[in-house]
């Protein structure tokens, strides 16, 4: 299946297709969330070849067993079987593949909840402890788990000295101090010297 520029936005990449075990087509999934059970809450899963989002493809998990993984990885990692993969050979055609879902299958939130996808390319401004001095610091680049911690990676703005990503943890009401979608803004207390 193609896809347009519109179809790319649509989707949400839930984890990445790693090497496959045993005879039967087994495949380590690398999952971008902390609850890999809750694939099974998605009516339909969807696999990619890359990034780009092209030959997207209908697919069905059948099983999950959780996997070591490094303790160094922000990421969950588990072994799958997938319908209609029952050899090594075809195992190996997905390695490297992409998990995804529709956006619009995703549950909804409580207020004040976001998923990640939502939160990057927002600018992020420090604000002063008056509430009232913002400082732009940069736009979320991305986010990831560090010891049950969410933290924001900020891509600093053009003028800053240091080009080095901030990162920032998403503690709400200690440094998160608003998140506005509407605004495409997120105000921090943070110093950043």
């Amino acid at each position: 299946m193609h896809n347009d520029m519109h179809d790319e936005c649509k989707y949400l990449i839930l984890g990445k297709f790693g090497k496959s075990r045993g005879l039967k087509g087994e495949l380590r999934l690398w999952f971008y969330s902390d609850d890999i059970d809750s694939v099974y809450n998605y009516s339909e899963l969807f696999l990619a070849k890359d990034k780009d989002l092209q030959d997207i493809s209908a697919i069905s998990i059948l099983a999950i067993t959780p996997a070591p993984s490094s303790s160094s990885s922000d990421k969950i990692c588990a072994w799958v079987k997938l319908k209609g993969i029952h050899t090594i050979e075809q195992a190996r055609n997905i390695n490297s593949h992409l998990l995804l879902v529709k956006k619009d299958a995703l549950p909804l939130l409580d207020k004040g909840q976001y998923y990640w996808y939502q939160l990057e390319g927002l600018k992020v401004f420090s604000i002063g402890d008056n509430g009232e001095q913002q400082t732009l610091l940069g736009k979320v680049s991305y986010l990831f788990t560090n010891a049950n911690i969410q933290i924001m990676a900020i891509e600093p703005t053009e003028d800053k000295k240091s080009k080095n990503k901030i990162y920032i943890p998403f503690i709400k009401n200690e440094v998160i101090k608003e998140v506005s979608l509407e605004e495409s803004k997120i105000l921090v207390h943070w110093n950043i010297n």
